[in-house]
């Protein structure tokens, strides 16, 4: 519950990474921000085509959305459904609200709608739009 308090309400992060300067409220989350983001580790394979991901939970995203066409996100302006939130929240942001630029909570960088793909991962962001230690 300590613990808890401390991340979520003290917005506590008390592991920062030797490499770039994100920083972290659990120890494990900097282990596999490490392994994905600076040693490019991608041990999660999907078995219905030939992708890799960093994280098992991304490999679910994938699953669920590209090969069981799972879309549980419905634009209210225009109907166009997403399989996750933060493209439906990208999808409103440029096309009914008219923004080109916005910040990524996940990613912490600003970028342009044209750079990333259409499922957002930011493997495929353009380099120039990433700090220097994620290029």
């Amino acid at each position: 519950m300590l613990l808890h308090q401390r991340i979520l309400h003290e917005g506590r992060q008390d592991y920062g990474c030797d490499r770039c300067e994100k920083k972290f409220g659990h120890r494990s989350n900097l282990i596999k921000h490490q392994k994905f983001v600076h040693e490019g580790r991608k041990d999660f394979a999907c078995d219905k085509c030939e992708k890799n991901f960093g994280g098992q939970s991304n490999l679910r995203v994938h699953q669920k959305t590209i090969h069981e066409g799972q879309r549980n996100f419905a634009c209210e302006k225009c109907e166009k459904v997403f399989g996750q939130k933060h493209n439906l929240l990208r999808h409103q942001k440029r096309i009914h609200d008219g923004r080109e630029n916005y910040i990524s909570n996940e990613n912490e960088v600003i970028f342009e709608e044209k750079n990333i793909s259409s499922q957002g991962n930011s493997e495929n962001f353009a380099t120039e739009y990433l700090c220097d230690s994620l290029k």
